[in-house]
C-alpha cells in the first residue's frame, strides 16, 4: 500500500511549510508522496499564490526518489482543499492510504 500526504497552505503561510514537509520526509515509515494542493487564487482575500523556488526545486529534487512531492494546482474548496481534490485524483486506487495533514505543524517521527 502506498502512503499519500495530502495538504494545502495559504498566500501568507507558503514560505513556512518547509519544517512541515520535513517532518514528513523524516518518519520512521516512509511515506510515498507528499501531494500539496495549491490554488491560484486564495478564495478568501483574492490574493494569488506565489510559489517559492525553494519549493519548486524540492519538487524537480525529488522526481526521482522515494518520497515524491508534488505541487497540484486547483481550485480553492476552501478548508477541504487540504483533501479533497487529493481524493479526486486517487478515487480509483484502493491501494493508497491519504494521510491529511496540517500546514503549520512539525509531525513526530512516528506518525
Amino acid at each position: 500500500m502506498k502512503i499519500i500526504v495530502s495538504f494545502t497552505t495559504t498566500p501568507q503561510r507558503i514560505n513556512l511549510i518547509l519544517p512541515t514537509i520535513q517532518s514528513i520526509l523524516n518518519q520512521t515509515i516512509p511515506v510515498n508522496g507528499i501531494d500539496i494542493n495549491i490554488p491560484l487564487i486564495f478564495q478568501r482575500t483574492g490574493e494569488k499564490y506565489e510559489i517559492p523556488s525553494w519549493l519548486l526545486a524540492l519538487e524537480h529534487d525529488s522526481k526521482n526518489t522515494n518520497c515524491q512531492v508534488r505541487l497540484f494546482r486547483t481550485e480553492d474548496y476552501g478548508a477541504i482543499t487540504k483533501i479533497a481534490p487529493t481524493l479526486m485524483r486517487y478515487k480509483d486506487n484502493e491501494e493508497v492510504y491519504i494521510w491529511s495533514i496540517d500546514d503549520d505543524f512539525e509531525y513526530p517521527v512516528n506518525m
